[in-house]
């Protein structure tokens, strides 16, 4: 299938403006995200289908307009031969939403992501929005999955379809919702049209509050923060020093909010501060123990050991035999210790296990991960000529993710270049299963995306 010059690999999601594709620009091999006006029969015969090609072709120009490094840039337009049309942009693995474990029962509990991830995030976040506010354009749809990661992990903001100029009225049909449930400020969902930039900011508090608890504010969209437990009483990790902030940032009030995107970032850098001033103090005091890391681990070998054999395995079966929990985090935790080796490898006392102390230098797909490992043995890494590629049980074991307030103070044993390390475990004949180093969970990605490689050894 193509579109357009467009050679189509896969189909990435359907919204109801359109369809989201995997392609490949033709000679230079390079994969693109495409997205193509496809819009929900629905919408179409609500709006008809002049209006849904206007707004399409206003996203295009929104995000023609933005050079700014935290907003998707548009890569190339056109038309297909049904003269529908379409537009490019550069295609990324991970986005917020899959690394936070949201699904579509957004009420459900999430990953929590260490405090300064998520204030990355979110500075980031709020920087594009800071830059779209400025040409007085409004989002309108700020959520996890509109949030793209690249692999040196900085956030990029995509899905324009719901962007408005502020002031611009769409004559919404009634009936119709503009935003995402829980995410959506309670002005814009009455009336959307006439709701401005600090909506952006409420879906922005929303998302900085789950991203540091893991759970939606009490009461969204409508009760105000105080009917439930403070930030604090939900992440211990976090201290009192979020509380302020988050709770101010999801105000159902308009004007009790942070007044522009500009203070909003402002009020996050400065609860960090004083969140990593108390921190440090804790670590200084800290009785913590920290030349080893405690390993969960679930074995699925006769022994004890981890599984050492790839297999391949479906996301449906994936979760028992790769033995985590619903969000793919390991499921028992064990005292187990890693030390490090005068030859830059690192040993696990438990399993006999020796594995490398850094990844490979730069994001590798899957086929060139098996070729990296081959020529570690080639080269005689460290003395050895057995390493290979882990199995995601092996990966397990060395997964910790930050918890508890004390985990921050414990030192890395491992080198923290790569965070996605890809497995031998297969998911389908396209997909591999992989690991998050800082957040602790197992995920399935696409060979062609990059990731890193940290090889292991059998008792070497």
């Amino acid at each position: 299938m193509r579109i357009g010059k467009y050679e189509i690999i896969g189909l990435l999601g359907k919204g109801g403006m359109g369809r989201v594709y995997k392609a490949v620009l033709p000679m230079a091999g390079r994969i693109v995200a495409l997205k193509l006006l496809w819009p929900d029969e629905t919408l179409e015969a609500v709006m008809g289908a002049k209006e849904v090609e206007k707004r399409f072709l206003a996203e295009v120009q929104a995000m023609a307009s933005f050079d700014h490094p935290n907003i998707a840039q548009i890569l190339d337009c056109g038309r297909d031969d049904s003269n529908r049309p379409y537009y490019t942009m550069q295609y990324w693995c991970m986005n917020l939403g899959l690394l936070m474990g949201e699904s579509f029962e957004s009420e459900l509990p999430t990953r929590v992501l260490p405090v300064d991830k998520a204030v990355r995030y979110g500075d980031q976040i709020l920087s594009a929005l800071q830059r779209m506010h400025h040409a007085n354009f409004l989002h309108r749809d700020i959520k996890p999955f509109n949030v793209m990661i690249a692999a040196d992990d900085t956030a990029h903001l995509i899905d324009f379809g719901l962007s408005a100029l502020r002031g611009e009225i769409w004559h919404t049909p009634g009936g119709i919702k503009v935003g995402t449930p829980f995410y959506t400020a309670p002005e814009q969902e009455d009336d959307p049209d006439t709701a401005d930039y600090k909506a952006d900011l409420f879906s922005c508090g929303i998302l900085l509050w789950r991203m540091l608890t893991g759970e939606l504010p009490p009461g969204t969209p409508r009760k105000g923060p105080e009917d439930g437990p403070p930030p604090s009483a939900i992440n211990p990790a976090l201290g009192t020093h979020w509380n302020d902030f988050l709770q101010r940032a999801v105000q159902p009030e308009p004007a009790e909010r942070f007044a522009d995107a500009r203070e909003m970032r402002n009020g996050l850098a400065d609860a960090f501060r004083r969140w990593q001033r108390d921190l440090d103090n804790t670590c200084a005091l800290s009785d913590q123990d920290e030349g080893a890391l405690a390993s969960p681990t679930c074995a699925t070998s006769p022994g004890g050991a981890p599984r050492n054999t790839p297999i391949k395995v479906r996301s449906g079966k994936a979760r028992d035999l790769l033995c985590v929990d619903e969000l793919w985090r390991p499921r028992r935790p064990a005292g187990e210790t890693f030390s490090i080796q005068a030859d830059n490898t690192v040993l696990d006392t438990a399993t006999g296990l020796v594995w490398q102390y850094d990844e490979c230098d730069y994001p590798l797909d899957w086929q060139a991960a098996q070729e990296y490992v081959d020529h570690l043995n080639a080269t005689g890494h460290a003395g050895q000529t057995g390493w290979r590629l882990p199995t995601a049980d092996e990966l397990t074991t060395i997964l910790r993710p930050p918890t508890q307030r004390h985990d921050y103070c414990l030192a890395d044993v491992f080198s923290r270049r790569g965070r996605w390390l890809w497995s031998a475990d297969r998911c389908t004949y396209i997909s591999s299963w992989c690991v998050d180093t800082r957040l602790g969970f197992v995920f399935a990605q696409d060979h062609t995306c990059g990731l890193h490689v940290r090889a292991v050894c059998d008792g070497c």
